[in-house]
Parts: structure tokens; C-alpha cells; sequence
């Protein structure tokens, strides 16, 4: 088992203010919450000095915007009230990296590999609450675009395993450099994560 939290990444925001139509103050505010990581941890050795390691996880992922502007019923003339839109995307994310271990001290192992990240049922919507016309939530595939092609990258570990008669404690900090993006300039091509797997032996 394996249990891992973002530090850097994947998501990157910004929020700005705005000008809305007849110079208008507006705003607009992005948010991704780093969600952990579930997922199995294995490890076998493949030479003296060597183990293969396999991680693959499973990660829930997100970006979503909210924007505040004011807004006539009508003409100018008419009563001004304030608009709220909001967007979001979500997908589920399977990550699959498989690193070569080699112990530097004794509780202390380097890994580097390859890694694929993909992503399924991805889905965006956006919501605009306007108190004039009403609420309406329609499918927004253009906000945030996601690509739904697996991006390949290069992973980093460091992991400082403590084992326990037939149990293998093991929390670990990670880097893993991305060659393409999942949500357009939205995914950072470097990510930082820590956590800790558990794996039982014979």
C-alpha cells in the first residue's frame, strides 16, 4: 500500500482582477486542490545491489474558476445587480512508474525510471448565476482542455525504508519531470510529492 500528497503540482492557478464591460471592476479567482494519492507499492530484487520497483496509484484531480462581475437587467439604466460564473474540470488520474533502487546507506535507497500519467472520465461544466435571468449549468470541454493521451516522464525517489520482521516501512520524497501537459499551460512539467508505502514480506 502507498499513500502520497502533492508538494508542487500538478495544477497551477493564478487569480487577477478584471475590467467587465463600461470599465466595471471584476474578478476572478482559480483554485486546485492537491489531492493524495492511493495506490500499491512492490519491490523485488533484480540484482545484488538492485530492486525493481512498481507504484502504481490512482489520484483525483481538478481546476475550477470563479469569476464576480456586475450586471444590468437590461440597459444601463436599468438595475445592477452581480453575476457569479463558475467552471471546474475533473478527471481521475492513473499514475504508473517503475523505478531501479540502490540502497546508499542503510536507510536510504535512490530510484530514478520512467513514469506514465493518464487520465479518464474527464468532465467540465460551468455554472452562471445571474439574478436577472436565472441559474444555468451547461458542458465546458474549452476552458480548462484536457488531453486525454497518456504523457510520459522521468521519476526521481528517495526512500528511507525501515522494516520490521516481515514488515517494510518506507516513506520517500519524489520528482517526476513531465515531456507534455494534461491540462495545457494549467499542468506544471515538474512535480513534487512525499509519502510512505507499507509492503509485507515473507
Amino acid at each position: 500500500m502507498r499513500i502520497a500528497a502533492p508538494l508542487v503540482g500538478p495544477l497551477t492557478t493564478y487569480s487577477y482582477p478584471a475590467l467587465c464591460a463600461n470599465g466595471a471592476p471584476c474578478s476572478y479567482y482559480q483554485s486546485a486542490p492537491l489531492h493524495p494519492a492511493l495506490g500499491l507499492s512492490a519491490s523485488m530484487p533484480i540484482a545484488r545491489r538492485l530492486r525493481l520497483r512498481f507504484d502504481p496509484t490512482y489520484q483525483r484531480i481538478g481546476i475550477s474558476a470563479s469569476s464576480y462581475g456586475f450586471v444590468y437587467e437590461s440597459t444601463a439604466n436599468s438595475p445592477l445587480s452581480e453575476v457569479v460564473s463558475k467552471t471546474s474540470s475533473t478527471a481521475n488520474r492513473w499514475q504508473f512508474p517503475v523505478l531501479v533502487e540502490a540502497p546508499l546507506l542503510r536507510h536510504l535507497r535512490f530510484g530514478i525510471g520512467p513514469a506514465v500519467s493518464l487520465l479518464t472520465d474527464a468532465e467540465g461544466s460551468t455554472k452562471v448565476i445571474n439574478p436577472f435571468s436565472g441559474t444555468a449549468t451547461y458542458v465546458d470541454r474549452y476552458s480548462f482542455p484536457v488531453s486525454r493521451q497518456a504523457i510520459a516522464g522521468a521519476a526521481a525517489a528517495l526512500e528511507f525504508p525501515f522494516r520490521f520482521r516481515n514488515v517494510t516501512l518506507a516513506p520517500e520524497l519524489r520528482y517526476k519531470r513531465w515531456f507534455s501537459r494534461h491540462y495545457a499551460s494549467y499542468w506544471t512539467m515538474d512535480e513534487f510529492t512525499v509519502g510512505a508505502a507499507i509492503r509485507f514480506s515473507r
